[in-house]
């Protein structure tokens, strides 16, 4: 009889962290149903563990793969899991697995398991808006939100490939359609279980507000930036440096017209709830951007930023502004016509 393989695979900014910080400490509630969470890919140089299958993903994506480290982990693995009827893996990185053939490798073409897959969406702006602020905390990398705009996700070639894979359990990231409103709650009535602790609650913060802008600003001079651990205490520690970034409602129309995404998970998941980010603070937020410098940095660092700061509002750029990016075609043919 085939073992059932659950792989969660995300994605990003849809509760993967709650899920994953309930199953690493639920080892007893798994057991009782004849169910494992492997401890097998989740483990540091360090021999902590993460809550999530990182180091499995990663050593079944081709650029990061170290021969070695996978079969040390592929050994770890099936040596656990035996005797297990359901085995469960999570970890986001499972999406930015193109080839499959190391994962193929990995689970021996997957010839002893019933395979599922579960992924949460969400809204296209939404996700873009969030992904925009995770990886600008994340990342010490520069771009602009109507840069990065640009970016095409295939979602629906990630869809259709995982779908390969086995059986596409596809969820929406919508407190409204959850389970109680809980994803981790979700996840678990999709294995046949009920959420029996408060584990998992653990939100995972993106910064925003001012603290975004001083990221950016840190990201793109190659400012020794903030710790991340660091930024997510200072955006729990203060509401403002949680909150996202106007977008006209108007914007937020040509921003969801300019991909098939929404149309594409719509057909999964069925109708989107559309949010608009019109009440959300201009960024920056100049009334409070001295008290904001103070509250983050000091010494130094503080009259370092100070002068970034100063020369950036002189160029007055508004790095979250969303533009129509018009491919350079366009642009030679608009300059034959004028």
């Amino acid at each position: 009889m085939s073992q059932r393989l659950l792989l969660h695979i995300g994605r990003h900014k849809t509760g993967t962290s709650a899920i994953q910080n309930y199953c690493c400490t639920a080892d007893e509630q798994f057991a009782r149903h004849g169910a494992i969470y492997p401890r097998a890919g989740r483990r540091r140089e360090t021999g902590t563990l993460f809550p999530a299958h990182h180091q499995l993903a990663v050593q079944c994506h081709l650029p990061s793969h170290d021969p070695e480290t996978f079969d040390r982990i592929r050994a770890e693995f099936y040596e656990e899991i035996a005797g297990h009827d359901l085995v469960v893996l999570s970890s986001e990185g499972f999406q930015n697995i193109r080839d499959f053939a190391l994962l193929d490798r990995f689970f021996d073409g997957f010839a002893q398991f019933d395979v599922s897959i579960i992924c949460y969406l969400r809204e296209y702006l939404s996700y873009l808006v969030s992904s925009y602020r995770q990886m600008t905390q994340n990342q010490q990398r520069f771009l602009t939100f109507a840069r990065y705009c640009r970016r095409d996700f295939r979602i629906g070639d990630f869809l259709e490939e995982w779908s390969a894979i086995g059986d596409l359990v596809t969820r929406p990231f919508d407190r409204g359609r959850l389970k109680d409103g809980d994803v981790v709650a979700d996840f678990l009535d999709l294995l046949g279980m009920e959420r029996e602790a408060e584990g998992g609650r653990i939100v995972n913060h993106s910064i925003g507000g001012n603290l975004l802008f001083f990221r950016l600003i840190e990201n793109r001079y190659g400012i020794e930036p903030i710790p991340y651990r660091e930024a997510e205490q200072l955006a729990i520690d203060h509401a403002p440096f949680r909150r996202a970034f106007y977008i006209s409602d108007e914007q937020a129309t040509q921003i969801r017209a300019s991909a098939p995404y929404n149309a594409i998970v719509a057909k999964r998941i069925g109708e989107l709830e559309l949010q608009s980010y019109a009440q959300e603070p201009v960024v920056p937020v100049l009334d409070t951007i001295d008290a904001d410098l103070h509250r983050v940095y000091s010494g130094s660092r503080l009259a370092n930023m100070r002068n970034r700061l100063s020369h950036v509002l002189e160029e007055k750029e508004n790095w979250f502004e969303y533009r129509p990016h018009v491919r350079h075609k366009d642009r030679t043919k608009a300059r034959r016509v004028s």
